[in-house]
């Protein structure tokens, strides 16, 4: 590690309080590369410099371009493949088994990155339940990630990873060197900016909470359910769990952003947004 230890302490704190992300001591490398583009942006020649300036102001813009390029965006179609399999094979039949008048189902995807994760969810009930309305939250911390899964276009090599051939041809169109997914599936999703160590989105009941790049634990409504998918350092885990009767706590925390007194919940583990930066 080239940088000086004060500015990886000063740099891990930052992104533990703003983010729940856990930089290791041994991550001093991970820490140069990501934050020398930034440094150089800011006509700095270094990271030790680029962070004296950070230092200097108790919150700016700056701290969350820092939090951002620590954050790893991991993602892929159809991740992990079995909580997709347990969200159409048993939470959707057991839900319009148990509430007969069920006529919509809401799913807040956590950690959503570029949007292939609630995008596959979107799909996925399109052939699991096709009378539902179906309404799907996608949340991250980046807002650049935000944007580009908005955009719902896509690279050759992003769509190679995980796109079933019979969802590409069905859901996207060909748009230069892109793939462009169809208004249809689009319009099932919407993109908001959270933190995890904040309370959990507005926006009304939802029935199924999934997030498979954090490790996370939440405590939901009654009736909703978690689709937990792989979450290093655990190594690959996939649950479908019914929530106990109690109000949704993912956090102590309040607010939006980074704050100076704020800390992650201590139901945040390792890995709190996307997953931990390095693991991939």
């Amino acid at each position: 590690m080239t940088i000086a230890a004060g500015t990886f302490i000063f740099v891990a704190d930052l992104v533990r309080r703003c983010s729940g992300i856990q930089l290791t001591a041994d991550k001093g490398y991970l820490v140069e590369a990501r934050l020398l583009p930034l440094a150089h942006q800011a006509g700095l020649a270094g990271v030790d410099e680029y962070v004296d300036t950070l230092r200097a102001v108790p919150h700016c813009a700056e701290h969350d371009r820092v939090v951002e390029a620590l954050a790893t965006n991991e993602t892929s179609w159809f991740r992990d493949f079995t909580p997709f399999q347990t969200l159409t094979r048993h939470v959707v039949p057991a839900l319009v088994r148990d509430r007969p008048a069920l006529t919509s189902i809401r799913v807040w995807s956590a950690a959503c990155s570029t949007g292939q994760e609630p995008y596959s969810i979107a799909m996925a009930l399109l052939d699991a339940a096709p009378d539902l309305a179906v309404e799907i939250t996608a949340t991250d911390i980046s807002q650049e990630v935000l944007t580009r899964g908005r955009a719902g276009r896509y690279s050759q090599i992003e769509i190679n990873r995980g796109l079933p051939v019979a969802m590409l041809v069905r859901h996207f169109t060909r748009a230069g060197t892109e793939w462009e997914l169809s208004q249809e599936v689009r319009s099932k999703v919407t993109f908001s900016q959270h933190n995890l160590v904040d309370t959990p989105p507005r926006g009304g009941r939802s029935t199924s909470s999934s997030c498979a790049t954090c490790s996370y634990t939440l405590t939901l409504r009654p009736g909703w359910t978690c689709c937990a998918g792989c979450a290093p350092p655990f190594g690959p885990v996939a649950s479908c769990c019914w929530a106990p009767p109690s109000r949704p706590s993912a956090s102590r925390a309040r607010g939006n952003g980074c704050r100076s007194g704020a800390v992650p919940s201590t139901e945040a583990t390792y890995g709190g947004q996307h997953e931990s930066a390095g693991d991939r």
